[in-house]
């Protein structure tokens, strides 16, 4: 019997806000074992939740990014809500029994996240999907995002890169695979486990293609409809 999937939930999750506070408390409410949120970094070197990548960002630090004024101009969502460090998550969430997926959306957001990581206590807690170049020494902590090119409906011909990919990175230490739900197959699956390395899948929100991904054993699945995800696994 296949070992049942993890629940991550994407932030923005249960029709909450994208990286508020709001969404990471309503997925672990909904039963998640695992919260995503997208991690930026200012200039100052403070790690903090914002998905687009914007030029600002390497000239501000983060005092002035959220100050009312300028925040704002970030996106309407700031207008009454203040930006949320990386530290400010793991302070009202850190009481849960759940890990964290930082989706690192630049390589300069990683020394910051560390940084963070560290202070609080939560290196064994954190995984990292996305620009995760710049953290060669936590790759057991590294679930390593595929290529766009990795289609499900061209496997044969995918097929010698990926298990090439495979080999390369159980060999180098990588905790596992992320990838877009529609680039993965049972196969690639299998010859992943037997490398020792996990597959996660993103975002995966209709019913159907989450049971098929169920079936596959996949090892976590992200979705903002965690309800949905959660009754599936306990029927």
């Amino acid at each position: 019997m296949k070992k049942l999937p993890q629940i991550t939930a994407h932030t923005g999750c249960m029709g909450t806000p994208d990286n508020t506070l709001e969404s990471s408390l309503a997925g672990i409410a909904a039963g998640a074992g695992l919260i995503e949120v997208d991690v930026q970094s200012s200039v100052d070197g403070i790690a903090f939740l914002f998905h687009d990548v914007l030029p600002v960002f390497h000239t501000t630090t983060f005092s002035e990014l959220n100050h009312p004024d300028l925040r704002q101009g970030l996106s309407s969502l700031y207008k009454d809500r203040q930006l949320v460090t990386l530290e400010q998550l793991f302070e009202d969430t850190m009481d849960a029994d759940i890990r964290y997926n930082l989706d690192l959306k630049t390589a300069e957001a990683a020394g910051p996240a560390i940084d963070a990581i560290e202070r609080m206590g939560m290196t064994q807690r954190v995984f990292f999907t996305g620009d995760t170049q710049g953290i060669e020494h936590c790759r057991e902590r590294v679930v390593w995002n595929t290529p766009a090119d990795w289609n499900s409906t061209e496997w044969s011909d995918n097929r010698e890169e990926v298990i090439q990919t495979c080999d390369r990175l159980a060999r180098e230490g990588y905790f596992g695979l992320n990838m877009h739900y529609l680039s993965c197959t049972e196969e690639l699956v299998s010859y992943a486990h037997t490398k020792g390395l996990a597959v996660w899948v993103y975002t995966v929100d209709d019913p159907f293609y989450q049971r098929k991904m169920i079936e596959m054993g996949v090892d976590a699945i992200t979705t903002c409809q965690v309800h949905t995800l959660r009754t599936l696994l306990e029927t």
